[in-house]
């Protein structure tokens, strides 16, 4: 099954800004895709295991300066973010997918990523994530902090792209990332 601009447009008219940005957004990239095994490949890996860098990014800090206490801060935002923000967003706020509400098949494959049942779009788990590591990696290791922040980013735009996230689903889950970080880090000190 696939989705055509047309059906799209009936389907987005009177609806909410979020659809009518994301239904250019997705188009565009998904010709892009459909045309180039390569940057479909990226896209998938990328939005689905680029959490995977970030416990690279972990183990790095605590073998190379010692610091377990900065990975504990990390996966306390982690934790908070995912497993307490989020599954509390998504309790009360009931969403659906970009490939839920117009009816199509996402990109996907049995390695990266596979389409879901349930209405838990926003936030963004993956960018909620990665946002609240980054962020606190940041007071620590500016540079590492930056460069997980726009892995982040990178990969928002790859769920995105690839039909499982609105762009505000994943500004939500940079907000949900940012306040848990800020709060660990303020619970800390």
């Amino acid at each position: 099954m696939s989705i055509e601009n047309t059906e799209i447009e009936n389907m987005v008219a009177g609806q909410e800004y979020d659809f009518r940005g994301y239904k250019k957004f997705y188009l565009n990239s998904r010709k892009l895709m459909t045309k180039n095994f390569i940057v479909r490949f990226l896209a998938e890996a990328f939005a689905s295991y680029s959490v995977l860098i970030f416990v690279f990014f972990g183990w790095y800090i605590a073998k190379t300066v010692g610091g377990l206490r900065i990975d504990f801060l990390a996966l306390a935002a982690f934790v908070l973010a995912r497993f307490v923000f989020v599954a509390i967003i998504n309790h009360f706020y009931k969403r659906r997918r970009p490939y839920q509400q117009f009816k199509f098949i996402p990109i996907h494959n049995w390695l990266f990523t596979y389409p879901e049942n349930g209405a838990n779009s926003f936030p963004s788990r993956h960018t909620s994530s990665m946002i609240a590591i980054s962020a606190v990696l940041i007071f620590y290791f500016p540079v590492i902090g930056l460069i997980g922040l726009a892995l982040a980013l990178l990969a928002g735009c790859a769920r995105v792209a690839m039909g499982y996230h609105y762009p505000s689903d994943i500004f939500g889950g940079i907000a949900v990332g940012l306040a848990s970080a800020f709060i660990v880090l303020a619970i800390y000190k």
